[in-house]
């Protein structure tokens, strides 16, 4: 149960972010890679050598809040251009999409666009943009997340719902199997809803991996100042106010966290590659 596995100690982040940088040969770009690295640990400190994976399962049974998006298809027949604002305006009935802001970045749109393709923001179908993520970068990028990490504590894992011939099935069904309305996952609901505890069956809030950067942040300032600095030696870019914001009394908020981390861990990897290329 990773809500009692206690984070990082300030002795112990160094070596285990530096253990995440090496196997992935890449910079962390979250906080929860130390709750991935953290789970896997535990699985194998206590014997257990493979661990059975739901990923792909949100987007193969229609899980996640802009699923619904396919009932805005009738909307953007009506118009062929439309802006992020009146898309906002003209969709009071479709909630969800409000909440599915994080999505419109992934499509490279912003709060900024005036002048957006309708067919950009609304994909032909629901089954069409489930089939983009299973397919598409961020399912690929947790997969060789997981797949690393894993291995660094001896752990493999095999991952059901991506079964070629289960997933390409799933994929071939209606897109109203999965989701209607606000309603999502129906085919999973329908049959298994009923052996589920309560608590699981009636739970709304989708959780996933714990991770606080801004809190990793204020108990290990000097180490990610260090980190910061780090970025500017061998970048050039500019990170006097991310430090400054650091050394500040206050917390910084979950989304400048977020860059702060980035920017850290990127000169805490390149540091490593560094003293790999030298022999130091």
């Amino acid at each position: 149960d990773l809500r009692l596995a206690a984070p990082p100690t300030p002795a112990e982040l160094p070596r285990r972010l530096s253990a995440i940088h090496s196997v992935l040969d890449a910079p962390a770009a979250s906080a929860s890679l130390l709750a991935l690295d953290a789970l896997f640990g535990r699985a194998g400190a206590g014997g257990l050598r493979c661990l059975l994976s739901c990923q792909g399962a949100d987007e193969l049974l229609g899980g996640y809040h802009y699923y619904t998006w396919e009932g805005l298809g009738r909307l953007a027949s009506l118009r062929s251009r439309l802006n992020v604002h009146g898309l906002r305006a003209g969709t009071a009935a479709y909630a969800d999409l409000l909440r599915a802001r994080r999505r419109l970045g992934e499509l490279g749109l912003d709060d900024t666009d005036t002048d957006v393709d309708a067919d950009a923001v609304v994909p032909a179908s629901g089954s069409e943009l489930r089939r983009r993520d299973v397919y598409g970068e961020q399912l690929a990028t947790m997969l060789w997340y997981e797949d690393r990490i894993a291995m660094l504590h001896g752990v493999e894992v095999r991952y059901p719902f991506l079964q070629s011939g289960l997933a390409e099935w799933l994929l071939r069904l209606p897109h109203e199997y999965f989701v209607r309305g606000v309603e999502r996952k129906r085919l999973l609901n329908a049959a298994f809803s009923a052996r589920w505890p309560p608590g699981l069956r009636d739970e709304r809030v989708k959780r996933g991996l714990p991770a606080n950067e801004a809190r990793l942040l204020a108990n290990n300032r000097s180490f990610f100042a260090e980190g910061l600095a780090l970025t500017s030696a061998h970048t050039g870019l500019t990170t006097e106010r991310m430090i400054a914001r650091l050394a500040g009394s206050s917390s910084p908020g979950p989304r400048e966290a977020r860059t702060i981390w980035r920017a850290a861990s990127l000169g805490l990897w390149l540091k490593r590659v560094t003293e790999m290329q030298t022999g130091d």
